[in-house]
């Protein structure tokens, strides 16, 4: 009797119904986990959502008719959902910066700001306005007033620290007891308006806004500063990051990018380096002693 065993082939209809199975739970995982058809979970929350935060040199309304024609294009180009949000004053749009669970996702700020987001915060520059900015003492036309001295215990409209604009003023009047009388406005409007109304003696305003409004009289101005960046911070993906400093390098490149560009006052979006803005971080420690520079 031949007690050898003999192995039984596996028959074909068995052998493909394992093999189909297993692939069917391989496919089910690669689903389930996003990595085929990119990600079905992005797809199904939609579009990626960003706020997009501007420093408040204008009013909120009119921040946001400068600059939500900027906000519509990336949105447009980007295919991401793009918020413009607005700040009353400086104030308010510094306490939006003291923690990164409130901070926006992108933000086209001052150079002192940028720095100190990108220096002390993680936040990334994608783009800068090939510019450059200061600040101008003014006063009425008809108040010709010549030297910084006579401002000097005089009532002065300014942006609130630790914008530009107060940082820069303070800056200009060392001598702590030498120094104007500020009064904090909110915008580069109502700065003008006081002025001409006589409640302040001078304003301090950017330079580049004088013009905007006739019958002011330079006094003095500041020296300059890199002009405002776009920059995004830690929490935006890295591809959103790249495609958004794409889109804001093409701009000129496109009737729709160019439109946009002068609704938003822009000439237009240039590759910038950390370098750039960084030194100007210091302008804001003495502000923010707490911040998270004192952990270096």
């Amino acid at each position: 009797m031949n007690r050898r065993s003999r192995a039984t082939p596996d028959c074909p209809s068995s052998f493909g119904a394992r093999i189909a199975r297993s692939a069917a739970s391989v496919l089910g995982v690669l689903f389930a986990t996003g990595v085929l058809l990119g990600s079905p979970a992005r797809a199904a929350e939609g579009p990626l959502e960003l706020d997009l935060a501007v420093q408040p040199v204008l009013s909120p309304e009119a921040t946001h008719e400068r600059y939500q024609p900027l906000a519509d294009h990336l949105s447009l180009v980007t295919g991401y959902r793009i918020r413009l949000v607005t700040s009353p004053n400086f104030v308010a749009y510094w306490q939006g910066m003291l923690r990164l669970d409130r901070a926006p996702d992108l933000v086209l700020d001052a150079s002192h700001f940028t720095g100190y987001r990108v220096e002390y915060m993680g936040f990334e520059v994608l783009a800068r306005i090939p510019d450059k900015v200061s600040y101008s003492l003014v006063t009425r036309d008809d108040d010709l007033v010549m030297e910084i001295n006579e401002i000097i215990a005089e009532p002065i409209a300014s942006f609130s620290s630790p914008g530009m604009g107060a940082v820069l003023l303070d800056a200009m009047f060392p001598n702590v007891i030498r120094k104007p009388v500020v009064t904090d406005i909110a915008s580069t409007e109502e700065a003008v308006q006081a002025l001409r109304e006589g409640r302040v003696r001078a304003a301090f305003i950017p330079s580049r806004l004088v013009n905007v409004f006739p019958g002011l009289f330079v006094v003095a101005s500041t020296a300059q500063h890199s002009a405002p960046a776009l920059s995004a911070s830690p929490g935006v993906p890295i591809e959103a990051r790249a495609r958004l400093r794409e889109a804001l390098l093409n701009m000129t490149h496109t009737l729709a990018g160019r439109e946009a560009l002068q609704q938003s006052a822009i000439d237009r979006f240039e590759l910038a380096t950390p370098d750039e803005y960084t030194p100007d971080a210091a302008m804001l420690v003495a502000y923010w002693p707490l911040g998270p520079h004192r952990n270096r």
